[in-house]
């Protein structure tokens, strides 16, 4: 499985785990508009720079990264205050599913990079 299409199915994954309905639907589009943008900018980063390398990907997309654990915590937090949890419960659930889908994202980034590295 190649990056894209593990990133992909992690954020399907995320989405079969949520809640249905308007703020939710918002939520996940969040997701997709943030993780595609991440995809992106690391394609585009190899594209534009003369010796690309993955660290410089990482800082070039940090900020795609960063709207991307927000979103999936936005996601996470309002599917668990929908389904009755907490306020103390969903924002705990709610951290531990950004630092899951940041650590995931960035697994997937770092194998899609080295991939355009060598085809460059």
């Amino acid at each position: 499985m190649n990056g894209d299409s593990t990133l992909a199915a992690l954020v399907l994954v995320a989405i079969l785990a949520a809640a249905t309905g308007p703020a939710a639907a918002d939520d996940t589009s969040e997701m997709w508009r943030t993780a595609d943008a991440y995809i992106a900018c690391g394609r585009a980063y190899v594209k534009a720079a003369d010796i690309p390398t993955l660290e410089g990907a990482k800082s070039a997309c940090a900020k795609e990264l960063d709207a991307y654990g927000l979103a999936m915590r936005t996601l996470a937090l309002n599917t668990q205050t929908a389904e009755g949890r907490s306020p103390d419960a969903a924002r705990s659930f709610a951290a531990m599913k950004e630092a899951w889908a940041r650590k995931d994202a960035l697994d997937s980034f770092a194998y899609s990079v080295k991939q355009w590295i060598e085809e460059k």
